[in-house]
């Protein structure tokens, strides 16, 4: 084999893996991050979420990491990092790097989460990211959910998407439901469907008015709640024994 197709085959073989461990960005999504005393202690400034874990669902910790923070990484590391736990241990990474966890559902039997992430620093972005995890988020894919192109048109509003309801069945059918408060308009309101499982979704289409999304498999964790004192001790332990 000449040099050329070696060095083909070999960026192949790398693709196919960056492919398979992070789906659609395997630069961005679920980006692994060290726990250190330190990234722990940035986390704690706004004050942590927590899921306390359900049937295969583990428990997990999320913190924002600005990108204003006194650390020499903190324009390469920022955003909301999860903390998951298994067992003694910890591991953590950012869904989409720069991004803020809005949102969380948890199917309890499977151990299936998906975390919708958005860009919110200056402002709100015009997308959503959902990271889809089957596994008890150990592997995950990331797709982008663009807001519909009629939101600031003909001119910037600041107007985005708030998330009202999402949910998808064991089958795979699912929706999002989304609502939009606009200068023209007034309160719009928007679903998205997909087929798949949350791979693809459709284009955003207008409803008459609210609903929530069709029944399905996952429910909503409350990010409101008061974090759980227990967790967050565990994992400050684990990242002062590291």
């Amino acid at each position: 084999m000449t040099g050329a197709r070696i060095l083909l085959a070999m960026l192949g073989a790398s693709l196919t893996i960056a492919s398979n461990a992070f789906a659609q960005d395997e630069r961005q999504c679920m980006a692994p991050v060290a726990i250190t005393e330190a990234i722990v202690h940035d986390a704690a400034f706004y004050d942590f979420q927590s899921f306390v874990g359900d049937g295969a669902a583990p428990a997990f910790v999320l913190g924002h990491l600005s990108p204003t923070r006194d650390r020499e990484d903190a324009q390469d590391v920022h955003g909301t990092a999860v903390f998951v736990r298994e067992g003694d241990q910890w591991r953590a990474f950012l869904p989409r790097p720069g991004e803020s966890v809005i949102a969380a559902y948890v199917a309890r039997e499977s151990g299936a989460f998906i975390l919708v992430t958005q860009w919110q620093s200056e402002g709100p972005g015009q997308s959503w990211t959902l990271l889809r995890s089957s596994d008890g988020l150990a592997t995950g894919a990331c797709t982008d959910i663009r807001f519909p192109e009629t939101l600031n048109n003909p001119s910037w509003a600041n107007e985005a998407l708030d998330l009202v309801d999402l949910d998808i069945n064991a089958r795979g059918r699912g929706e999002i439901i989304a609502h939009a408060e606009t200068d023209d308009d007034g309160p719009l309101w928007y679903a998205y469907r997909t087929s798949d499982h949350g791979a693809r979704w459709s284009n955003p289409r207008r409803l008459r008015s609210e609903r929530q999304a069709r029944s399905g498999i996952y429910t909503p964790i409350d990010l409101d709640a008061d974090a759980s004192p227990d967790l967050i001790a565990a994992l400050q332990a684990y990242a002062a024994g590291r």
